[in-house]
This record gives C-alpha cells, structure tokens and sequence, in this order.
C-alpha cells in the first residue's frame, strides 16, 4: 500500500486542474494523495476530486484555530492558497503555529503584496520599474488598492468619466496608474522553502476572463526572467508564486505578485515546470534543483461541469 499524503486547499473551489496534478505528482512520489478544500459553500467543483471542510470566513479570528484543528485531525501535510485573502489566513497560520512546517511566504511580505500602494511604492525603492502614477493624464487606469481579478477597475478616457468614477467610489481605496495598452504576461515560479531559487515560466495572457488566463502561450524571455529574480532577491518568498508584467514596445513593467498558484499555472506545469511534484519534494525534505528547458506550448479552456445532489 502506497504511503500517503493529506493536502488542504484553501478556496481550492475551482482548482481542479491544479488538484489534480498534485495527485498525478503524489503517484510519481509513491503516495496514495487525499485532497480536501477549505470552503464557506459545499456545491464547488473540487468536490469532484476531494472532500470539501465547510469552515469559517477568512476574516474570521477563529478560522486559524478551525484549521489547525482541521490540520491535526486530518493528518494533513500541505496547505495550499488558492486566493488572495488567503495568502494571508496561510502565513498567520504558519507564524502561529511553526511546528506544521507550512510552506508560505511570511505574513509582513504577504500584507505588503495585497496593498497595490505599497508595492508600488516598494518598486520605486528597489528600482523595479512599475507603472507610473497618473490620475489627470488620460487613458488612466483605476483599480483597488486591496483589490484582485480585475473586480473593481476601471479605465477612465477623460475629465467626464473621471468625475463620475469618483462620485461613485472611495478615492481613497484606489490607486490611479497610466494605462499600458501592451502584451502582458505572467510567470509561475517556485523558491524552495529554504529560500531557494528552483525556476520560473514566463507565459503570455493571450485571452483573460474576470483577471484569469483563458488562453496562454508559454515563451522563453530572458529580460521577464532576469527581473523576476531580482524581484525574488529583494523580498522574502517562499513556495509558488505568480508575478504579472506588461510590455509595451520596449519597456517592460512589473504589475503585481501574489504569494500562491495562478489561476492559469497549468499551463507551465503541461510545459514541464511540474510544481506540485517540486512542492512535495521540498516538503518531504528532497535535494531539488533549479529547473529550466521548457516545453513551447499554448493553452486553451473550456467549461467542464460538476454536479452535486440536492438534499430533500
């Protein structure tokens, strides 16, 4: 009988191309892999791949003693974000409870990358070239400083619209960039829980539904790599870690970064930068080494349905 290996999601709701490369990653490893998904509503599709813990909102200040009760009856080994809030639920738990050996980014880089106003303010103290500021000069950009897939934004063309958006939102909440009416990208990297380095897939996002890749092409770009390095070199990460860029003709800006999976990392683990299985390794304290030589590919979605009983 395979060993095995308990894995909680953190809204994993509809990561199941994501659970189920962990399970493929897990067969590879030798382990039997049982997946289970922390969640405030059961009808989710990773209920079509594991089992789904009803649990507490992420502002709740008993979730973190509601998962690690969940964490020690479960026997589970990893745990996982799959969104933003939860990035920061993941580093509380870990700075709370060490003994879980958790794989995460600490909390103070976590609330750092959640507000876009202080990253922005972060790149121009490292030099990291950004989007500069811009509320006046038309087209701007508008989107919430505590915001995440593209909920929220808005672009703005002159005076008019900028006076109406204002009358109808906090300008407080929002940071107003120059809009880049450029190709962007995204790339999925892993740094081993030891700080280290293992690589990172850089891929463009060809089509995007609600801030989430529907289309990718994986590609090789020297320049989006260099800067992701130093990006990693002047923050502490940990574990997967999805950074978004734009470039428009030669000039290359740095959007954002997330501390978790991206919505479309599929498509770079298809390209042979296979994070789940890297993520057990360095977990069950495997040597991994930094990976390069991927596979050129482009990725498509579709819709697959999941379907749950209704009680009587």
């Amino acid at each position: 009988m395979k060993n095995i290996l308990n894995i909680l999601f953190l809204g994993g709701a509809k990561r199941v191309s994501l659970a189920e490369r962990f399970i493929s990653a897990g067969n590879q490893l030798g382990f039997h892999v049982n997946l289970f998904s922390y969640e405030i509503e059961k009808c989710v599709p990773f209920a079509s791949v594991g089992k789904i813990i009803i649990g507490k909102l992420w502002s709740d200040n008993n979730v973190y003693f509601d998962l690690k009760k969940i964490i020690d009856e479960m026997h589970i080994s990893l745990v996982i974000a799959n969104v933003d809030p939860a990035t920061i639920v993941l580093a509380n738990l870990c700075k709370m409870f060490p003994e879980l050996g958790i794989i995460a980014t600490d909390l103070d880089t976590c609330k750092l990358f959640i507000d876009k106003q202080v990253v922005y303010e972060k790149c121009l103290q490292y030099g990291v070239p950004t989007i500069p500021l811009s509320k006046d000069n038309f087209p701007t950009f508008a989107k919430p400083k505590k915001g995440s897939a593209s909920k929220g934004t808005f672009l703005i063309k002159n005076n008019a619209e900028k006076n109406h958006i204002l009358s109808i939102i906090n300008e407080n909440d929002y940071i107003f960039q120059e809009f880049i009416d450029g190709t962007e990208y995204t790339v999925d990297a892993y740094i081993s829980k030891k700080g280290e380095y293992i690589g990172a897939v850089p891929r463009v996002r060809n089509d995007v539904t609600s801030g989430e890749s529907t289309t990718a092409t994986i590609i090789e770009d020297d320049e989006i790599i260099d800067k992701a390095k130093y990006i990693f070199s002047v923050f502490d990460l940990f574990g997967p870690i999805t950074l978004q860029f734009i470039r428009k003709e030669k000039d290359l800006y740095f959007l954002e970064i997330n501390p978790r999976f991206g919505g479309g990392v599929i498509a770079s683990i298809e390209a042979g930068f296979d994070i789940p299985k890297l993520m057990l390794q360095d977990y069950l304290g495997e040597n991994i080494k930094p990976q390069k030589n991927y596979k050129r590919l482009i990725m498509t979605r579709c819709y697959r349905e999941v379907f749950h009983a209704v009680d009587n």
